[in-house]
């Protein structure tokens, strides 16, 4: 077993004002500090990490790809930032002392818990350019994150294998993972080293926090794996993890959570946590992550993803990180083993793994030998067999013979002798009898009061309980409103059951649908179809909206009519919505012919001079010379030139990774002009603050309409282009806004 034995290089980043300081707490060359700041700008560093990040997720290895050259700009340049000075002088006698012994090694432990903010940035690719060489690739220049806690690690003492609880979690309502396929190639990573003895899989498919406690409470295990989505809420800053909930459907659990199930299990010295920003923390609180939280619950160190990690870079890292652990490496060390693996075949995804770590050592466990064992020539084996075998014939044979026994009736005998006769024998013990009439007594009362908490306990719906089993929702209510050809927003929408033939245009249904708060977005899409009285069809729509994360409650909306008035024709009509063959909602409106005014009254007497009328006030319209209102804004993405409306999923949430323009779309509403109207709108979008693009669009409307849509956009024809944030979009006429609102991009 080679063994490795590291100094530490302690490195604690502060922030002073303006600049950063590097401070050495700790080295072979004693303490240093030095100030620097970031070689980039925050628009630079999200470029390069996300020109790195189109070689995360696979692809052959290239000499001098343009992902390697960003990577190595960004790590040279945060190296020559960050060991600079009296810290840069620090280091190299440090790691010139270290090397000079075999089997010794420099790890850099990073403190970065002072500054937050700079917890996001990739510093596992730190490049030494005098050496030419990453420092996370070597064993001996590992790379953690150290985590201060008060309470001291020490190694669990165990022997091989190592047990590892592998947890699978696959909700129904969240896009749904190739988890057949991951667990398949685990398999294939960790199968040598269960061949050899070296580690035991234990895979928990029941992904609840309950099912969890059952695992831990039954079982020893050494690692926590988690394979399944992750996620982060910047509104809370708070990682997540999802896992299921009894009916699969998925269940957001914040890290603190889970780790105090974790945390009881003192055997428990690692977690790795395949899913998404399992990394990612808080510019504010750096136990936000699910990661640094799960190592303050007490975790001595964490293994997670800072990017998409591709099928092959995971089981590379698996079957090695593993393999590394089983021979008694420190973790860091196997980390650093790992990546190496992982860099023979891929330029830049060796850096996607995070080690947190606040183990003094590195050694999460003592390995001991397991106990000899006795080797015996084959004539003692079959000696051993022979007696084994006849010993479980004689016990064999004993049973037979009680069986026998007790299958053969017995005669009580008398004092006198004879068999049965009354005599002055013991009286018959019912004892026995009592017993069992007592316990049939007690279980029938428990069926009973099982049976009554069956009644009248409420218990959760089932997913077949619901309208829409998909969106685990039911449909509350089913309303009218009239409207033009795009329907109102929410707040204005007169509901009613009778409408007039020659005002009406476009008749909407309404579907108040009451549903869990999902963990993702959904899409609803239900079909209602319009009958008349004769039974005949009059039209069909499809209702269509998004169900929003968090949200309980949604409304679907969706009209049938003509752009003109007057084309309904009197009578009543029925709405019938159906699910998969099953109606969810239905319910009638009628439509009545106009009434003739009365005539008008005769004429009165002329008035008295009047003064001289004021001047016409203009209406409050947000575009006067259209005479129109802005009602909203909302937000889509796509490819230029745009999908069509009906296609357009609207949202206030885009992954930069498949973002690619990101289009405002305007809703306005005016009375119908005598004809074609167009009108200029200048809008800008503004990124976290300041002031980042403009877009201009141009309101054209028609004779026959009294609302329309308007759209605009800014991006790029490939993906991954946008920067992370805050996006304000405010549109302006003539100096004055008429519209604001906006969206994030993560």
């Amino acid at each position: 077993m080679r063994t490795l034995r590291y100094t530490d290089f302690d490195l604690r980043i502060e922030r002073e004002g303006s600049l950063y300081t590097a401070r050495v707490l700790e080295s072979p060359a004693g303490e240093a500090s030095s100030s620097f700041v970031l070689p980039f700008s925050a628009d630079r560093i999200e470029n390069l990490i996300l020109k790195i990040g189109r070689r995360l997720g696979g692809g052959v290895r290239r000499v001098h790809s343009d992902e390697m050259e960003a990577a190595r700009e960004l790590g040279g340049s945060l190296f020559e930032a960050l060991f600079t000075g009296a810290v840069r002088d620090c280091y190299t006698r440090s790691l010139d002392e270290v090397i000079r012994n075999e089997g010794s090694g420099l790890r850099l432990r990073l403190r970065l818990q002072d500054v937050p903010e700079l917890a996001d940035l990739p510093w596992e690719f730190l490049l030494d350019k005098s050496g030419g060489r990453f420092l996370a690739q070597s064993a001996q220049t590992p790379v953690i994150r150290y985590m201060e806690m008060p309470q001291s690690v020490r190694p669990v003492t165990t022997t091989l294998p190592l047990r590892v609880l592998v947890m699978i979690s696959a909700p129904v309502d969240v896009p749904q993972l190739d988890l057949a396929k991951e667990r398949e190639r685990l398999e294939q990573a960790l199968a040598p080293l269960r061949d050899q003895g070296k580690v035991h899989v234990t895979w928990q498919e029941d992904a609840t926090l309950t099912a969890l406690m059952r695992y831990l409470r039954k079982e020893t295990y050494h690692v926590f794996h988690f394979v399944g989505h992750g996620a982060f809420d910047p509104k809370r800053e708070v990682g997540l993890l999802l896992l299921e909930d009894e009916q699969e459907r998925s269940f957001p659990v914040e890290s603190d959570r889970i780790g105090a199930f974790l945390h009881d299990h003192s055997s428990l010295r690692l977690a790795v946590l395949n899913s998404c920003e399992g990394a990612r923390s808080s510019r504010n609180d750096p136990f936000a992550g699910v990661a640094a939280n799960l190592v303050r619950q007490g975790i001595p160190a964490v293994v997670a993803m800072q990017f998409e990690i591709s099928d092959d870079a995971a089981i590379t890292f698996s079957g090695e990180f593993y393999a590394a652990l089983a021979e008694g490496l420190p973790v860091d060390a196997a980390v650093a083993e790992a990546r190496k693996a992982i860099y023979a075949t891929n330029d830049v995804e060796w850096a996607t793994p995070v080690l947190y770590m606040r183990s003094e050592s590195g050694l999460l466990f003592k390995l001991e030998e397991p106990p000899p064992t006795v080797k015996r020539d084959s004539t003692e084996q079959r000696r051993l067999a022979l007696a084994t075998r006849q010993e479980l014939e004689r016990r064999e044979l004993a049973a037979r013979e009680a069986r026998r026994a007790r299958a053969t009736p017995h005669q009580r005998l008398t004092p006198g002798g004879a068999p049965g006769a009354p005599g002055g024998g013991r009286p018959p013990d019912n004892s026995l009898r009592k017993v069992f009439i007592w316990s049939g007594a007690i279980v029938g009362l428990i069926v009973v009061l099982m049976v009554a908490a069956a009644l009248l306990i409420p218990r959760p719906p089932t997913p077949g309980s619901f309208d829409i089993p998909p969106l685990a929702a039911n449909v509350a209510a089913i309303r009218f409103f009239e409207s033009g050809a795009t329907p109102l927003y929410k707040t204005e929408r007169v509901y009613g059951t009778t409408f007039e033939s020659a005002r009406s245009h476009f008749i909407n249904i309404e579907l108040e649908l009451q549903h869990r708060p999902p963990a993702s977005m959904l899409q609803a899409s239900i079909p209602c179809t319009f009958f008349r009285a004769d039974g005949a069809v009059e039209g069909r729509v499809d209702l269509t909206g998004d169900l929003q994360p968090g949200d309980t409650v949604t409304w679907l909306a969706r009209g049938w009519g003509n752009r003109e008035g007057g084309t309904w024709g009197a009578g009543t009509y029925s709405v019938t919505c159906d699910f998969d063959g099953k109606t969810v909602a239905s319910e009638t409106f009628s439509v009545s012919r106009a009434v003739a005014p009365p005539p008008p009254p005769p004429p009165p007497p002329p008035p008295p001079p009047a003064p001289p009328p004021a001047p016409p006030r203009t209406p409050a319209y947000d575009i006067p010379a259209l005479r129109a209102r802005v009602t909203g804004m909302r937000f889509f993405e796509g490819q230029d030139p745009p999908p069509d409306n009906p296609q357009r999923v609207f949202s206030k949430r885009f992954n930069r990774l498949s973002a690619r323009y990101i289009y405002l779309q305007l809703y306005v509403v005016y009375p119908t002009p005598a004809r074609v109207l167009e009108y200029p709108v200048e809008c800008t979008y503004y990124h976290d603050g300041i002031e980042w693009a403009q877009v201009s669009l141009t309101m054209r409307i028609q004779p026959d309409w009294t609302t329309s849509w308007h759209w605009a956009g800014r991006g790029w024809q490939a993906s991954g282009q946008w920067l992370t944030g805050n996006y304000r979009v405010k549109c302006m006429v003539d100096g004055r806004v008429v519209a604001d609102d906006g969206f994030e991009v993560y």
